[in-house]
């Protein structure tokens, strides 16, 4: 018992370290940069979460085969999977720099980076990704030399990494003034600190590493990659404990980093996912939805985070991609739609909602963002839903929408659809809210009320690691 905690207790400073850099780097950016940089910050978290999740697979899933060789007194075996993890490890922290050079652009558009926060999110992508190796190897070594009897040395490396970034982040955002770029070379720095602290690891004379160059050996890469995928998986997007409630007349609004696993949980509501326990409860009755189709029959409609690929139909005008969703149920005379009235359903909402177009025949792509968010808001309104599901709604659109979908939203909820809103956008989150549920690495971390919210309140709550 006391050798269990003392593994664990340190590896819960080390983590209390690595959260306490995280809340001083989001506070910094949002003091230096205000909201665009906070933004651009949670569009790059994704791609630093997959950086930071596979170095946790190699070294979990390696330093636990190493141990469990080492209790066999396998000591050539053991010093073998520790060659190969490493060589694995730094092969992909190399395609992850390569990619970072190339790519980071494509990586911030796709992420859904804005005009306002394009640049912020490409370069702090290109500045983290530029770092991989270090990330991957640092998140690697620091399992296998826990495991190899120094947990110490590996808790002060994490805390000593954690707190010199926090003094760079300070010194390069705001002295310096380096901006985005500083933010994002500060945390690559805080790696190359604790490898520093762990290479005292290799001095000492219970060190067992050994590394050796050979050639890697796909069975042995595959059993490591299996032991450790757990944490991966953990890292990138998970969510448990959930539990929540919506009521009709309300907008509900989950707040919380990128990657925190909101849209997850809605894609999980809708029957994009499937849940692996837990329950449903829709008008005091537990549900199952199987499949969209299930859902959208009990009246819940689901705005996608990027309309332009789940959403918008690219190749059908406006009146096809609004009426599409209700042309079997309201529009059609057993094998014939009836024009006459999909035309007076799309006309009615066209002017209900202020779409701009010349024509309901034009092509939706000839629409600006915010008037192709209407038209898809327009194609589940029309089904008489009483549960609306919208992620990142006003992702992408010009102020004027913006300002008008809000306007949208909120009439629908005090007509008495129950409105549940995904948002990254933290003035949205604010203005739009009856309630506000922050999520934190696939979990609820905290319920504001909106009357007493702040931007400060829900970042704490969404930074802040529980210990």
């Amino acid at each position: 018992m006391k050798l269990f905690f003392k593994y664990v207790s340190l590896n819960m400073l080390g983590m209390l370290g690595i959260s306490f850099y995280i809340l001083a780097d989001t506070f910094f950016i949002a003091q230096a940069l205000g909201p665009t940089g906070i933004a651009a910050l949670n569009l790059s978290i994704p791609a630093f979460g997959i950086i930071h999740g596979f170095g946790l697979m190699m070294g979990i899933g390696g330093a636990t085969r190493y141990k469990i060789l080492l209790s066999q007194d396998k000591r050539e075996q053991a010093k073998k999977v520790y060659s190969q993890t490493v060589l694995f490890a730094l092969a992909f922290g190399v395609l992850f720099l390569v990619v970072g050079q190339f790519g980071s652009e494509a990586i911030a558009r796709f992420s859904g980076a804005d005009v306002q926060t394009f640049d912020a999110t490409s370069v702090y992508l290109k500045t983290i990704l530029s770092f991989a190796p270090f990330f991957v190897l640092n998140n690697t070594l620091l399992s296998f030399i826990r495991n190899d009897g120094d947990p110490s040395l590996a808790m002060f490396g994490m805390v000593i990494g954690s707190v010199l970034n926090v003094v760079l982040d300070y010194i390069f955002i705001f002295p310096l003034q380096m901006g985005m770029f500083g933010a994002a070379l500060a945390t690559s720095i805080s790696p190359l600190i604790s490898l520093g602290v762990l290479m005292i690891h290799y001095f000492k004379p219970k060190n067992n590493l050994a590394f050796t160059f050979q050639k890697v050996e796909k069975p042995l890469i595959q059993d490591i990659t299996y032991l450790g995928s757990s944490a991966f998986v953990n890292e990138i997007t998970h969510f448990e404990g959930i539990s929540f409630r919506c009521m009709t007349g309300e907008v509900l609004c989950f707040s919380g980093l990128v990657g925190s696993g909101r849209s997850e949980l809605m894609q999980t509501l809708f029957g994009f996912l499937k849940k692996d326990s837990g329950a449903i409860v829709l008008n005091g009755e537990e549900v199952t939805f199987a499949s969209p189709p299930e859902a959208m029959k009990n009246g819940i409609a689901f705005l996608p985070e990027d309309r332009k690929i789940a959403a918008a139909i690219s190749t059908m005008n406006v009146r096809e991609n609004m009426s599409i969703a209700v042309l079997p149920m309201k529009l059609s005379n057993f094998l014939f739609v009836n024009r006459r009235k999909e035309k007076s359903l799309v006309k009615e909402y066209i002017n209900s909602l202020s779409i701009k177009t010349d024509s309901m025949e034009n092509p939706i792509t000839t629409l600006s963002g915010g008037n192709q968010q209407k038209v898809i808001l327009a194609r589940w309104l029309a089904m008489g839903g009483r549960i609306l599901i919208v992620d990142e709604p006003t992702q992408g659109v010009d102020v004027g929408s913006k300002a008008e979908i809000h306007r949208i939203l909120r009439g629908l909820a005090q007509q008495g659809i129950a409105v549940i809103v995904v948002s990254s956008d933290l003035p949205e989150v604010l203005s739009l809210a009856d309630r506000i549920i922050v999520m934190r690495s696939g979990t609820i971390a905290g319920e504001l009320d909106a009357n007493d919210a702040t931007e400060e309140a829900v970042m704490e709550l969404a930074t802040v690691q529980a210990c």
